[in-house]
């Protein structure tokens, strides 16, 4: 399980899209363009997340609602962390438990049908804990399909000196907000010409709550 450090910015949505229509400045490249689907499984009540340290080590995710369980891969040190973390609690069955209050769980759809779910420590600032385990794509669709909680978005990975941002335009009930993430230690890096101002710090433009207090409902 990765520290994520990541600083997020308001972006400014025509003039991304003029760009991606009539091309990008000299110094700033349009690498790709994906539409992705998410939801969020945590808050619903409906799905528990449990994890195993076995060969090879599991993400059990289980609904007695809908008397569903899936079991997806997670890498040892990713088990290992989520076990140790002080929300986490031991089961008598050996498995451990994980505090779906702490941690945002995530299923994302990409537009080529693959899918990974998500696990993203609920603390407000530029470093949080994440891991991912990926999802086959009758699996993912069928924990999207299980909630009502979900985000859909045009993810466009721009390149500006080296650095790889993530700017997501949302749709639906998030439309007309738009945001750029860079994931990064570095101090020094030149902002997108996009930008607008910096809401690292503020949980509403988390993507988990955005799915449950969307921007059009602000």
């Amino acid at each position: 399980m990765a520290k994520e450090q990541e600083r997020k910015y308001l972006i400014n949505i025509p003039k991304l899209l003029g760009m991606v229509e009539n091309g990008f400045p000299n110094d700033e490249k349009l690498v790709s363009k994906e539409l992705i689907k998410q939801a969020y499984l945590g808050d619903s009540g409906v799905w528990e997340a449990f994890v195993t340290l076995s060969t090879p080590n599991r993400l059990l995710l289980v609904s007695r609602a809908l008397n569903r369980d899936y079991a997806l891969s997670l890498k040892s040190e990713d088990a290992i962390q989520l076990i140790e973390h002080p929300t986490s609690s031991m089961q008598g069955d050996g498995s451990c438990k994980i505090s779906l209050e702490h941690w945002a769980l995530r299923v994302r759809i990409f537009e080529n049908g693959s899918g990974e779910v998500t696990l993203k420590e609920r603390i407000a600032g530029e470093i949080r804990g994440e891991c991912n385990a990926p999802a086959d794509p009758m699996t993912a669709q069928a924990l999207f399909d299980s909630v009502a909680n979900r985000i859909s978005k045009m993810r466009y990975n721009i390149e500006k000196a080296g650095y790889i941002w993530d700017v997501d335009v949302f749709n639906d009930l998030n439309r007309g907000l738009g945001v750029a993430e860079l994931e990064t230690s570095d101090r020094d890096y030149p902002l997108l010409s996009i930008i607008e101002s910096e809401v690292t710090k503020d949980p509403r433009y988390y993507n988990d709550n955005l799915s449950y207090h969307p921007f059009t409902k602000w």
